[in-house]
């Protein structure tokens, strides 16, 4: 699929293929490569295709790193899809937030320890995935990842799979890595204000659930922990998924 959309870009490089007919190539790459049926996805008139694109890679990735952690062979969940968050009101996590508190879970899991019914404290998240909380008693950086005030960079999500994998004896990473650069993706859609968020968000979906032709149907993340997950930030699910 990358290296038909490499295509694509080609030709509107080169410009053998005119803007305009950007978002119909990215649908037709959908179909020929993905199988998704002809007529299933409409190009988007509201997303720059390169966007467009990218959106499908994401879903695409998303299918393929769900799959091996799914107990059921017949049922998918989009993770990448908790990443979105779409509030209703003014209350919003940062997607760095949202993506720590897919790591916690994740490791738990892992650790084969049940999820808890509420999402974690800043002290669970440093136990679980940092080892502790700082030796020098200064502040907290989750809490600094959460609020933005330190970036979340690849060499922390490096720290956090050390420390996993020292305490679970699990190598986690190939989805942290994969979900880092989701996080990083809706980052920057997220500096775009919430619309911007809505109009990305609502396509993933699309994306995501026609790629649900490859052998698996959608499930509901249905815990206590995922239900605690989708009611923060006055959200009620992954838009569209």
């Amino acid at each position: 699929m990358a290296v038909a959309l490499d295509g694509v870009s080609e030709g509107a490089l080169h410009g053998t293929l005119p803007r305009g007919e950007l978002s119909v190539a990215v649908v037709k790459v959908a179909e020929h490569v993905a199988e998704i049926p002809v007529g299933r996805m409409k190009p988007s008139s509201g997303l720059d295709p390169g966007l467009d694109a990218l959106l499908l890679l994401m879903a695409q990735m998303d299918h393929d790193l769900t799959v091996p952690v799914m107990g059921s062979e017949g049922e998918i969940s989009s993770l990448v899809g908790l990443l979105i968050d779409v509030p209703r009101g003014a209350k919003r996590r940062r997607v760095q937030h949202r993506l720590l508190d897919i790591y916690f879970a994740l490791a738990l899991l892992e650790a084969g320890d049940p999820l808890p019914g509420k999402l974690p404290t800043v002290q669970q998240i440093e136990n679980v995935l940092l080892g502790g909380p700082p030796i020098s008693g200064g502040q907290s950086w989750v809490v600094r990842w959460r609020n933005g005030t330190k970036a979340l960079r690849y060499e922390d999500v490096q720290m956090m799979i050390a420390n996993v994998g020292q305490s679970t004896g699990k190598d986690l990473s190939w989805i942290f890595r994969r979900l880092y650069n989701a996080a990083q993706v809706w980052a920057r859609v997220e500096e775009l204000g919430p619309e911007a968020v809505r109009m990305a968000g609502e396509r993933y979906g699309q994306w995501w659930n026609a790629l649900c032709n490859q052998g698996r149907v959608s499930a509901p993340l249905e815990t206590p922990y995922w239900a605690a997950f989708n009611r923060a930030g006055d959200r009620t699910a992954p838009p569209s998924i």
